[in-house]
């Protein structure tokens, strides 16, 4: 798959793709993309710095929001407020003609104000840094048993936090994962598929896949 027409993508998700100047997609959106949408599988994805891994994300989760649900269905956690002050604007820009509610949690807002948010215009995607998420999780004042797609981007302990709180998290959540450098630390012991891009540093895993890799790789 080599254009955004191949991949299967909503009507509303594709316009904004258009709208907002995205041609042609990079090596990392060609095989992670059309991998979630296609399998709904946990993926782990690494490529290098200005290669569209933000976009590539924010496609994904955009891509299985139900702009008529009013409830949160997709979460990104970002190790700081300014990343993900810029991811929340990307995943705004890329979702205007589904009119999609985000809302950004990080530390030195006012709590409460953040819970009137939430009460009185339920955000369809949440973005936000990882003490804070914890926070109004613990205090029952983000809902999440019916989040969908889960993004802790560039911070490997939200990944541990996340797992110890997975009784907040719905059950069919899928947990996207995407990282600009490899860890050797992170257990990759369920991990079953991997997808490696010619001349590129960049390689692509499918997590828990009930489908051979050749069968994966060919569809792809």
């Amino acid at each position: 798959i080599t254009s955004f027409e191949e991949m299967n993508l909503r009507p509303e998700v594709f316009r904004g793709i258009l709208a907002y100047g995205f041609e042609t997609p990079s090596v990392i959106q060609q095989k992670a993309i059309p991998a979630f949408v296609k399998y709904n599988r946990d993926i782990i994805a690494q490529a290098q710095s200005g290669t569209g891994k933000t976009g590539c994300f924010s496609v994904g989760v955009l891509n299985i929001v139900n702009p008529e649900n009013k409830y949160t269905q997709g979460l990104i956690l970002a190790p700081t407020h300014e990343l993900a002050g810029q991811i929340r604007d990307v995943i705004t820009d890329l979702g205007r003609f589904d009119n999609i509610v985000t809302q950004l949690l990080v530390g030195g807002t006012s709590v409460d104000g953040d819970r009137e948010k939430l009460d009185n215009d339920p955000p369809h995607i949440i973005v936000g840094t990882p003490g804070r998420v914890h926070d109004m999780i613990r205090r029952k004042y983000l809902k999440t048993e019916k989040i969908q797609a889960i993004v802790p981007y560039y911070y490997f302990p939200a990944i541990k936090n996340l797992q110890e709180q997975s009784l907040y998290i719905g059950k069919n959540a899928y947990q996207l994962l995407y990282f600009g450098e490899y860890e050797d630390s992170l257990n990759l012991a369920k991990l079953a598929v991997k997808i490696n891009a010619k001349n590129e540093k960049l390689w692509l895993i499918l997590a828990e896949a009930q489908i051979a890799n050749k069968q994966f790789t060919n569809a792809l």
